[in-house]
């Protein structure tokens, strides 16, 4: 494990907040602000921790399991979250982004014509999906034709409000 998690204080002061974590792919806060998701994409998880708004603190310790890819060779890449609390998740390896409640239980499905899907994004109730190059071409040709494309569906419903950095003095 090489991955580093850090935090970006006010002040402009960064703070190494989290220590052996492999790939972080996504990140992001429920509506309350109250607790924090993190994506570590080799582990196949999302995980789900306390978070103190007035302080920045992860109660890193007190982390359960959100999301697990139900996918075989599929691992949790970026996610999105809408403005009704669910989540947007890439299944990379799988070509899938599906809706996640907050039980962590799947409850939309999305295909795409390319297997490594990485990141959603909402622009209104558009959600858009990235995507990279085919890592095993040979084995997945069909998977080559869309690979590092952007793609763009209409969900019908809007991604959640985006919280919004405040610089309070310099470090």
């Amino acid at each position: 494990m090489t991955g580093v998690v850090f935090r970006l204080d006010p002040d402009l002061s960064i703070h190494r907040v989290k220590n052996s974590v492999s790939i972080p792919n996504g990140m992001s806060w429920t509506l309350d602000n109250k607790f924090a998701y993190v994506t570590d994409s080799p582990t196949g998880k999302i995980m789900k921790y306390p978070y103190n708004l007035e302080t920045g603190e992860i109660g890193w310790g007190q982390g359960k399991t959100f999301f697990q890819c139900p996918y075989v060779g599929g691992v949790p890449d970026g996610h999105a979250q809408d403005e009704e609390g669910f989540f947007w998740v890439a299944c990379f390896g799988t070509g899938k982004v599906v809706r996640v409640n907050l039980e962590g239980e799947v409850v939309a499905e999305i295909e795409c014509p390319t297997r490594c899907v990485t990141c959603p994004g909402f622009c209104g109730t558009d959600l858009f999906i990235t995507s990279a190059a085919e890592e095993d071409p040979e084995k997945y040709a069909w998977s080559t034709k869309h690979q590092g494309q952007l793609f763009k569906i209409d969900v019908g419903v809007r991604g959640a409000p985006l919280n919004r950095f405040k610089i309070t003095g310099k470090a």
